[in-house]
C-alpha cells in the first residue's frame, strides 16, 4: 500500500467516525422527531467515507485462515456500507419532505434497506473478529469497531424509541472510536517495515 493511499485512508477514517456519530448525535437532538436533515447527512457521509478504511484495514490483518476470513469481512462489510448509504440517502429525501413511498414500494430498494445494514454489520464484526487477532494496537482497533456495532444493533431491543436513540448513540460513537483508532493506526505505518507483499504487518 503506497504513502498516498494509507493516507486517504487514514484521513477517510478520521472522518468517517466523526461524522457518523455527528449523525446519530444531531438524530438524538431532534427528540421526538424522527431525525433530522444534517443528521441524516452525516450519517450518508460517514458510510460513504467508510469504504476507504475498510478496504485499507485488511492490511493489519494476521497472515493465514484469519486473513481469508477478515477479507471476507473487508468485502462485506464495503458492500453493506455502500448499501446503507443508498438506504440512508432517500432516509435523508424523506426527512426533507420527499414522499420516497414509491421507492421503498419497489422489490429492489425494499431488499436493499432489508439487507444492506445486516451485511455492514455482519462484515463489520467479521473484520472486527479477525483484527483481534492482531498486535494490541490492531486489537484495540477491532475490539473498538466490534463493541460498537453489537451496541448499536442492540439499541433495537429497546421498545423506546428514546432509549433506543441514546444506545445507537453510544454504539455509534464506539464505533467512531475504533475507526479514529483504525485512522491513526494508518497514519503510523510510515514509521514500521513493509513485508508480507508491500502490507503493513500485523505486528505495527
Amino acid at each position: 500500500m503506497s504513502d498516498t493511499s494509507r493516507l486517504i485512508a487514514a484521513i477517510a477514517a478520521l472522518a468517517a467516525g466523526l461524522c457518523l456519530f455527528a449523525g446519530h448525535l444531531l438524530g438524538l437532538i431532534a427528540y421526538p422527531a424522527e431525525g433530522s436533515v444534517a443528521g441524516s447527512l452525516f450519517v450518508l457521509a460517514g458510510h460513504t467515507l467508510a469504504v476507504f478504511p475498510l478496504i485499507a484495514l485488511a492490511a493489519f490483518l494476521r497472515p493465514g485462515f484469519v486473513s481469508l476470513l477478515g477479507a471476507l469481512g473487508c468485502v462485506l462489510s464495503t458492500i453493506g456500507t455502500v448499501l446503507t448509504s443508498a438506504v440512508v440517502y432517500v432516509e435523508t429525501a424523506e426527512l426533507a419532505g420527499a414522499d420516497a413511498s414509491p421507492v421503498w414500494a419497489a422489490a429492489p430498494a425494499a431488499s436493499i434497506q432489508a439487507f444492506g445494514p445486516l451485511v455492514f454489520v455482519a462484515g463489520l464484526l467479521l473484520l472486527a473478529g479477525c483484527l483481534l487477532a492482531g498486535a494490541w494496537r490492531v486489537r484495540v482497533t477491532g475490539l473498538l469497531l466490534m463493541a460498537g456495532t453489537v451496541l448499536f444493533a442492540a439499541g433495537s431491543v429497546f421498545s423506546a424509541p428514546f432509549t433506543q436513540a441514546i444506545v445507537e448513540t453510544i454504539g455509534s460513537g464506539v464505533t467512531a472510536a475504533g475507526f479514529f483508532s483504525g485512522g491513526l493506526l494508518l497514519l503510523s505505518g510510515n514509521s514500521v517495515n513493509y513485508k508480507n507483499g508491500g502490507r503493513l504487518p500485523y505486528t505495527a
